[in-house]
Parts: C-alpha cells; structure tokens; sequence
C-alpha cells in the first residue's frame, strides 16, 4: 500500500512539474518569437530609413544589401541571407503605416479631445504593445482580456473611459497644467 501512495504522489509531482515546464516553455517560445519580429522589423526599417533615406528602393541596387548579408552572416552565422533582409525591408515597408504613423496624433486643434484606442492582445505583453505603438502614443493598459466583452459592455466602458479622461483632462486645464 505505500508503494501504491508513493507512485501516486510521484505521479501528481511530476504533472506539476511538467506543467510547470511546458508553460515556461510556451512563455520562452513566445517571448522569442515576439523578439524575433521586432528586430525584423527594426532590421527593415534601417535598411529603408538610414540605407535608402525614406525612399522605396536604394539608388544603388542589391549590392548593399547583400553587403550586409555577407557580414551579419560572417558575425552571426546562417539566417542573414539577401533574401532575408528583402523579407525584412518588405516587412517594415508593409506594416510601417499601420504600426507608427496610424496612431500618431497629427499627440490635434485647440477644441479636439485626444482620441481613444483599443489594442486587443491575447494576453498581456508589454514587447507587443511597445512594438505596435510609437513611443510618443501617450498611451496606457488599463486592463488585459482574454476575450471582446459583448457591444453592450465595451461601449458603457468606452463612455466611462472617455467620462473619466474628460473630468481628470477638466482637473489639469483648471491647475493649468495642459
């Protein structure tokens, strides 16, 4: 009988504990893929922004680009090809509109109040959001769902929101802190 316990707590102790390791796991595994996609997408927007100075195409062809791939290649091994910093130019190229200049503030006249936005996120990451949002957003996490409330909800949310901007944005004006 206490051979029969002790396999039964063994057994209980080890699915904790790989529970344990397959969540962090998980977490690691995102954590690097999230990784992943912001230095792509940085990678991308220096080859446009410094390399090609805003413009769509280098004036001066593929030879940089595979300039770069030979030494990033030489200094970090397999997985810099020509192929991938194009990938990663065409990545920024793409999102860039979307990512930065989408929720810039043109941070607005004199009677407009600031916008409100939502970001819908499976779960809390604060990598994802610096990475969707600029850095002058102005913008901040008042809560992480796993799901959409239903409309009823997520409109009488946005109201109490906006409801309580407008008397904390009031308090400012009155201290003269706008």
């Amino acid at each position: 009988m206490n051979e029969v316990q002790d396999t039964k707590k063994t057994d209980a102790l080890f699915e904790k504990v790989s529970e344990l390791i397959e969540q962090a796991r998980k977490r690691v595994a995102t954590a690097v893929n999230v990784a992943e996609v912001y230095t792509k997408y940085h990678i991308g927007q220096y080859i446009v922004e410094d390399e090609q100075q805003g413009e769509y195409r280098a004036q001066y062809g593929k030879q940089v680009l595979k300039n770069l791939s030979d030494r990033l290649a030489e200094r970090f091994g397999n997985g810099w090809s020509y192929e991938t910093l194009a990938a990663c130019k065409k990545f920024f190229l793409v999102y860039s509109n979307s990512v930065t200049t989408g929720y810039k503030i043109q941070n607005k006249k004199a009677n407009q109040r600031l916008p409100i936005g939502i970001l819908l996120c499976e779960s809390k990451n604060d990598l994802l959001v610096e990475l969707t949002l600029p850095k002058d957003a102005n913008v901040y996490a008042t809560a992480y769902e796993l799901c959409l409330p239903d409309k009823a909800l997520l409109q009488a949310k946005v109201k109490e929101w906006i409801e309580e901007f407008e008397e904390n944005n009031g308090k400012e004006e009155e201290d003269g802190e706008v």
